[in-house]
């Protein structure tokens, strides 16, 4: 994809002392360890559970995507060089976790190992999940059959979520570069646009109109007619659309970082604020809760640095966050099948929380690793 200017970084963010320190390394960890807490909690049906909501956990990783999506394409001399850093960066642990199970999971099926590599179900398995299309078949023949939820892996959802608002970044880009409009002095003393195309055209003006265009999609999806005339399709296009502007939002906060710690703090008193009287606040749900989430998430990230910035740089770095969030849900689904439910549930716990780790760590190692160099990115 040609763009219409050439894509030169401004952002402010690629001059501050937190491009290196900062602890977004500490955040997606925090995150991750969320998620596994939820699924221990709903798949073993003990009281452990996610200290924070988990939309709003999931929310938080869209959020951080689109902060580094943005960034990522800044960094790259087209769309398509941009897409290919992507899939690099995401593609081959994803599909490495869906071979890796669908190749162990022989030695828990009730089938002949035969039987379970010529049936139907297992090649359907890896060509749906391999194409992002895991709902098709979200199950292995003869494993955990009977269960409540005999679910592989639940957590793949995310990732056909994640490509498609990858693949929304080059498009904003092209429209704003297509959209001349005036550079108004509204976030910033300077009249230098973020791009080096004259003036011509603001991306954070495109966000900001697709994000309330998206918003006001949502806002008609969540009337309640129209959930009772769309049924599920409408509920689940309600779920990714917020989503969405959570995305919307890390990909702002990138593109008017200066803006962003300039209000830091205020802005963190006000969301508390918001916070704290959430149940009061008529449609907090869609029309604060994502911007709340986001920069508070924002201000935990860029907040951490100075005497920290060694130990942030290392979990920067040797980010294993992304694997966690992967093989965690098979791990627990195949420690529940071995240990028969004889297993004390701090024990169970333990065990899984080193296996997810250990797991991770090989998938960074052997899976990311290869793919990516350390040198271009943060995480």
């Amino acid at each position: 994809m040609k763009l219409p200017f050439e894509n030169t970084i401004y952002s402010a963010f690629e001059q501050s002392p937190e491009l290196h320190a900062n602890g977004v390394g500490l955040v997606r960890y925090a995150l991750a360890f969320m998620v596994v807490l939820h699924h221990f909690g709903g798949l073993t049906g003990t009281d452990i559970h996610s200290p924070v909501d988990i939309r709003a956990v999931v929310g938080g990783f869209f959020a951080l995507s689109g902060f580094f999506a943005f960034r990522s394409f800044r960094r790259t001399s087209s769309g398509g060089a941009y897409l290919k850093a992507r899939i690099r960066r995401l593609y081959p642990p994803y599909a490495g976790i869906i071979v890796f199970c669908a190749l162990l999971m022989v030695l828990l099926s009730d089938y002949s190992v035969g039987i379970y590599f010529t049936d139907a179900g297992f090649w359907k398995y890896l060509v749906a999940n391999l194409c992002f299309l895991n709902y098709l078949q979200p199950t292995l023949p003869g494993v955990f059959d009977g269960w409540s939820v005999p679910v592989i892996n639940g957590s793949l959802w995310f990732m056909k979520i994640e490509i498609v608002f990858t693949l929304s970044v080059p498009w904003l880009f092209l429209i704003a570069g297509r959209w001349p409009v005036p550079d108004y002095k509204f976030f910033s003393k300077s009249k230098r646009t973020h791009f080096s195309d004259g003036g011509k055209c603001r991306v954070d003006r495109c966000i900001l109109l697709v994000y309330f265009l998206v918003l006001g999609l949502c806002l008609f999806l969540s009337h309640q007619a129209v959930l009772e005339v769309c049924f599920d399709i409408g509920r689940h296009l309600l779920f990714y659309l917020w989503f969405f502007l959570l995305f919307l939002l890390g990909g702002l906060f990138y593109e008017k970082y200066r803006f962003f710690v300039r209000f830091r703090f205020s802005g963190a008193i006000v969301c508390v604020v918001i916070l704290l009287l959430r149940n009061d606040i008529y449609g907090y749900d869609l029309l604060l809760q994502p911007f709340v989430i986001s920069w508070l998430l924002f201000c935990a990230a860029f907040a951490l640095h100075g005497r920290l910035a060694a130990v942030l740089n290392i979990l920067n770095r040797h980010n294993i966050s992304y694997g966690i969030f992967l093989v965690h849900f098979p791990v627990i689904q195949v420690l529940r099948h071995v240990s028969g439910g004889l297993l004390p549930v701090w024990a169970f716990f333990f065990v899984t929380v080193i296996m997810t780790f250990l797991l991770a760590e090989l998938f960074h190692r052997y899976l990311e690793c290869p793919f990516i160099s350390h040198k271009k990115i943060i995480q």
